[in-house]
């Protein structure tokens, strides 16, 4: 592929987002190594990195793109359940409580605490 027909090809797909799963995994390494040499290109030119410590950079992130995903995790603590319990026992179970752990990341706490003002089981 010409470099310039790879390049419009980052910046046609570029606007577009989509979950990995709604991409056939042939598209998905393609566009991997679209990126990757995009990535390459971009850095070699505007910043002061040796070629070879770029390579193994970008191999080791193209291992870890191409590695099998983390396993499940596992349910949310009984601590948790309880904490939400308790928070919409007192009525203290709002939209607040559910932004501040959900910027936190507590994933797991702001899925339960959502189910449970949705009335979800």
């Amino acid at each position: 592929m010409k470099p310039w027909s790879t390049s419009r090809a980052v910046r046609r797909l570029a606007g577009t987002h989509h979950a990995p799963s709604d991409l056939p995994p042939v598209l998905a390494s393609k566009m991997c190594g679209w990126v990757s040499d995009a990535l390459k290109i971009y850095i070699v030119r505007n910043y002061p990195i040796e070629r070879a410590k770029l390579d193994t950079a970008m191999e080791s992130a193209e291992h870890t793109v191409k590695s099998e995903p983390p396993a499940p995790r596992p349910t949310p603590a009984e601590s948790a359940h309880k904490l939400v319990e308790k928070l919409s026992a007192a009525g203290q179970l709002k939209a607040g409580f559910l932004l501040r752990v959900l910027h936190q990341g507590q994933i797991d706490l702001f899925d339960l605490a959502f189910a449970k003002l949705l009335a979800c089981p």
